[in-house]
């Protein structure tokens, strides 16, 4: 049996809607198939604890929708065998939307030929890009947990510079400006740069 929301979920009248073992397959995505299966078997092996899988299936309007299946054995015959499972599917095919929308953006941000960097509030490098190693000289297992501060700072722009940018910052609104900044080598260069900040829900 399934609930009418399983039905309407993937586009079908509840009513005349009918699962069957060998629909569900058909509805899978081809490439799919082959890992729903090895989970599935795993699980009813005893391989893993849990029946917990995500893919594609075909809804009644020809789209693709991502879901998550979780299942378990709600009874077993008197060899052990599995006899009937309780599961859910849920839609995630925003969620996988959004995923796929971040790698894009992480993929362009790491191709840019400017210097990219992300830190927490506290300016401590979580992420830079290949063109920041490039322009500074500090490869990037030295620049994560670092700070633009402690790797570039030149000492060109006195501390009442960098009071202003991180009130600025610190208001919610983007800063832009000119500075001197120095590489690994101490060698000095010019920069522009633009420093946007990032909120959380609140």
């Amino acid at each position: 049996i399934v609930s009418p929301e399983y039905a309407s979920m993937l586009g079908y009248d509840p009513a005349t809607f009918r699962e069957t073992n060998a629909a569900w397959i058909e509805r899978l995505h081809p490439d799919d198939r082959e890992h729903v299966a090895a989970a599935f078997r795993d699980y009813i092996s005893g391989n893993r604890p849990e029946y917990r899988v995500e893919f594609r299936q075909r809804t009644a309007h020809g789209e693709w929708l991502w879901i998550r299946s979780v299942g378990r054995t709600m009874a077993r015959d008197q060899h052990g065998a599995p006899l009937r499972m309780l599961g859910t599917h849920t839609d995630i095919s925003e969620q996988k939307a959004a995923e796929l929308t971040a790698r894009l953006e992480m993929v362009a941000l790491d191709a840019a030929a400017d210097a990219v960097v992300i830190t927490d509030r506290n300016g401590v490098i979580h992420w830079c890009n290949p063109a920041f190693t490039t322009l500074t000289g500090y490869s990037r297992e030295e620049a994560l947990g670092s700070s633009p501060r402690l790797l570039s700072r030149s000492g060109a722009q006195d501390q009442a510079f960098y009071e202003e940018m991180w009130s600025t910052l610190l208001r919610g609104e983007v800063w832009r400006g000119e500075l001197i900044n120095r590489r690994k080598d101490q060698s000095r260069y010019v920069e522009q740069q633009t420093i946007t900040p990032v909120s959380d829900p609140q």
